[in-house]
């Protein structure tokens, strides 16, 4: 809708983006396995991707941003499994 310039988002989060962009892989990767060739969300992602282009491009060091997560954090195999849709 365009209520907000996405200019004006990634000025303010571009490396929070980034930084769920790789925090949240395993996540996601394992939210799409439930639904092939639909991925979850995927508006997200097209914003992370623009986001990680655009500090890139200031020329920004991104191995900060895809550290793994701290110990003690859940991951995706402890998380819980979604009902089937059976």
């Amino acid at each position: 809708m365009k209520y907000v310039s996405e200019k004006d988002v990634l000025d303010l989060w571009a490396p929070s983006l980034t930084k769920v962009k790789y925090a949240a892989g395993d996540f996601l990767s394992h939210r799409d396995a439930f639904w092939p060739g639909i991925p979850t969300w995927a508006h997200y992602r097209r914003l992370a991707d623009s986001a990680e282009e655009r500090l890139r491009s200031r020329g920004v060091d991104i191995a900060r941003f895809t550290a793994p997560a701290p110990s003690g954090a859940p991951t995706p195999a402890s998380a819980p499994t979604p009902p089937s849709a059976a």
